[in-house]
C-alpha cells in the first residue's frame, strides 16, 4: 500500500536537464516498466533562467505549465506559441522545442507520460474550502495562495501532495493548484 505523501519542493535537488540547458527538481514519478522502458510518468518543476532548448524525449508526452508568472514563448516545431499561466500545453517528447523568457526567468511544472502505455492530464483549478482527491490523482501541486493537510501542515506555493492509495482531503484558501493525473492504459 502506498501512502501519500507531502513534497516541499524547496528541499528537492536541482538535476541538470538531459541538455545540460536548465534544472529540474523531481516531484514524484509512476511505476517501473519493463526493463528499458523507464517509469509510466513523471512529474517535475523545470527552473527556466535562460532562453534555452528542450531536452528530447522519444516515446513520450510532455505537458507544460508555467506555475509562475509569464508568459513564455514556446517554439515547438517551428511553431511558436506564448504560453501563459493556468493554459497547460501538449507536446511530444521527440518534438524540437525551445523557450523564450521574455518576462525572464520562470518556474514550469511538467507531466511526462510514456504515451505507448499511459495516459495523463495536468489541469488547472481554483480551489477554496475542502477538497478530497482519490487515487485518480497522481499528485496535486500549489501553485499560488496554500493548502494545509489534515494534520495541519500548510503547503506553500510549489509544494505537492503525492496521492497514495487511500483519499487525501487538503483545506485549500484562495489556491491555484495543479492535478495531475496519470494512469496506465
Amino acid at each position: 500500500m502506498q501512502s501519500s505523501s507531502l513534497v516541499r519542493t524547496d528541499s528537492l535537488p536541482r538535476l541538470p536537464w538531459k541538455n545540460g540547458a536548465g534544472t529540474t527538481r523531481e516531484i514524484t514519478t509512476g511505476p517501473a516498466l519493463d526493463a528499458g522502458q523507464g517509469r509510466l510518468w513523471r512529474l517535475s518543476l523545470a527552473d527556466l533562467t535562460e532562453d534555452a532548448a528542450f531536452s528530447t524525449f522519444p516515446s513520450l508526452d510532455r505537458i507544460f505549465l508555467i506555475a509562475t508568472p509569464g508568459p513564455v514563448l514556446l517554439t515547438v516545431d517551428g511553431v511558436a506559441r506564448e504560453v501563459a499561466p493556468r493554459r497547460p500545453e501538449r507536446f511530444p517528447g521527440e518534438a524540437d522545442v525551445t523557450v523564450e523568457l521574455p518576462k525572464g526567468p520562470a518556474t514550469a511544472i511538467n507531466l511526462m507520460i510514456n504515451r505507448q502505455c499511459g495516459t495523463g492530464t495536468l489541469d488547472v483549478h481554483e480551489l477554496d474550502g475542502e477538497v478530497t482527491f482519490g487515487r485518480a490523482v497522481a499528485a496535486v501541486v500549489v501553485i499560488s495562495g496554500n493548502a494545509e493537510t489534515a494534520g495541519g501542515e500548510v503547503l506553500a506555493p510549489l509544494d505537492a501532495v503525492v496521492i497514495g492509495d487511500e483519499p487525501v482531503t487538503l483545506r485549500f484558501n484562495s489556491a491555484r493548484v495543479a492535478v495531475a493525473r496519470a494512469e496506465r492504459r
